[in-house]
């Protein structure tokens, strides 16, 4: 989920230098200046690959990159070949993608990634080429999408995710860029689920509720899938359904009850679907014989 998007930003950050300095020039100018050479470079179509000044045979100063297509890549200062200050790069439609400052080559301070649309994608602190501290990611309609704390460039720590108007639809907690522990779910401000985590995966019991508060299902996970017998209710607390899941499938007898309490159905499951003999009643206890009778893979013989 979150973490999955944290992989991707840091590859593509990771990645600028491999994309933003073309290396596909095939043609050069100089025109000398008071401070170096201003060279500039090209691609095999005609369009600039990149530009700036070299003074004694290294780069220095504001340097400039280009994509294929003639549009504005990279812009920012280098010194002896190594980023220094302020940076910015484009993608291949010239919109701003990411900006930030170097130190030395290495990310330093506050850095910014953004949607297609001009709004922020992601922001964040970076030290020594490593993300450290409060991130935030954000929908490209400018509301926040979750928020997180990094160190050593891995989640640790409580983290929120945003929907629609800014409300939470999880809370948590990461451990080495996996979440663990207490989980919850939300849905329109209200409790949705709870249970814990372990190596990004549900693990152990889980309880669903309802908007009003009162439990809908409870059961446990293992490794990410329901497995072991799970329980659900009516509002009222009622009893509506009890069976066993299998590695997220329903498997073995389940059974089924009216608000009332009475049986509706029972039968058993064969991975997710009706298969075998089922018994069906009606609200009052009588036996519905058109709906009870075979099953084979969840169609009636």
């Amino acid at each position: 989920m979150i973490s999955k998007t944290v992989a991707s930003w840091l590859v593509l950050l990771g990645a600028l230098l491999a994309w933003a300095l073309p290396t596909a020039a095939t043609g050069q100018e100089s025109s000398p200046t008071a401070e170096g050479e201003f060279m500039t470079f090209y691609y095999p179509n005609g369009e600039k690959a990149r530009e700036g000044r070299i003074v004694n045979g290294r780069c220095a100063g504001l340097w400039k990159g280009y994509h294929s297509n003639g549009k504005l890549a990279y812009e920012g200062v280098l010194r002896n070949y190594v980023r220094e200050g302020a940076w910015k790069f484009y993608d291949r439609e010239g919109r701003l993608q990411d900006e930030g400052a170097y130190i030395g080559g290495q990310r330093e301070g506050n850095w910014v990634r953004y949607h297609a649309n001009g709004e922020k994608r992601f922001e964040g602190r970076w030290e020594e080429d490593q993300r450290i501290g409060l991130h935030v990611e954000y929908h490209p309609n400018g509301e926040r999408k979750a928020t997180y704390q990094m160190v050593d460039n891995m989640r640790q720590g409580p983290s929120e995710v945003f929907g629609p108007g800014g409300l939470v639809i999880q809370s948590g907690a990461y451990f080495s860029n996996y979440r663990k522990g207490l989980w919850k779910t939300f849905q329109g401000g209200r409790l949705r689920s709870q249970g814990n985590f372990d190596l990004d995966q549900e693990q152990g019991p889980w309880t669903f509720f309802y908007p009003t508060g009162e439990v809908e299902a409870e059961g446990p996970f293992v490794d990410g899938d329901q497995s072991g017998d799970w329980t659900g209710y009516y509002e009222d607390g009622k009893l509506r359904f009890e069976g066993r899941f299998e590695s997220g499938q329903a498997q073995g007898i389940w059974v089924a009850y009216w608000p009332n309490g009475l049986r509706q159905s029972r039968g058993p499951m064969l991975d997710g679907k009706r298969h075998g003999a089922w018994q069906e009643w009606d609200e009052f206890g009588r036996p519905d014989d058109e709906k009870s009778g075979e099953y084979e893979n969840g169609i009636p013989k």
